[in-house]
């Protein structure tokens, strides 16, 4: 699904909502590659890719059987193929016994400066997040992430 974007004499506002869903038939389990994986910058820009999701007793990502995304940007022109882009992104994954929560989820605000590259015909980008939840203790709520392709 794509963003919906409004245009104004600044800039753009989009906003993104998905809600994904997996369920087995029968007794059979949800294979690994099936499973939602959160993070990255096509989905919470500040995380690691593949990041976000239920855990494991050992602490592994074992990947949702639902999972919801909702991403706020506002983009503002600044010359030729430069953008500066303000966002907001909330969501988690979550295991089937699990309800969707929305006081548990993952949220990342800050700033993308993003390059057209009209050439090769993708963006390039320079993520700069502050994250409202760390994955592991020792991970710093401040992010700096570098992306080729789209965002959303």
């Amino acid at each position: 699904m794509n963003p919906k974007y409004w245009c104004f004499r600044l800039g753009f506002i989009g906003f993104h909502l998905n809600y994904k869903f997996v369920k087995a038939i029968g007794n059979a389990q949800i294979p690994f590659w099936e499973r939602f994986y959160l993070g990255g910058e096509r989905s919470i820009r500040g995380y690691d890719v593949y990041s976000i999701g239920p855990r494991s007793e050992q602490g592994f990502n074992i990947g949702g059987e639902k999972s919801i995304v909702f991403n706020a940007e506002y983009v503002i022109p600044i010359g030729g193929p430069l953008y500066a882009v303000l966002f907001h992104d909330i969501g988690n994954a979550y295991a089937s016994n699990q309800k969707v929560n929305f006081k548990n989820m993952y949220s990342s605000t800050g700033l993308e400066i993003r390059v057209s590259i009209s050439a090769l015909s993708i963006p390039v980008s320079l993520i700069f997040a502050y994250n409202n939840r760390k994955i592991h203790p020792d991970d710093s709520n401040i992010a700096f992430r570098f992306a080729v392709g789209t965002t959303l």
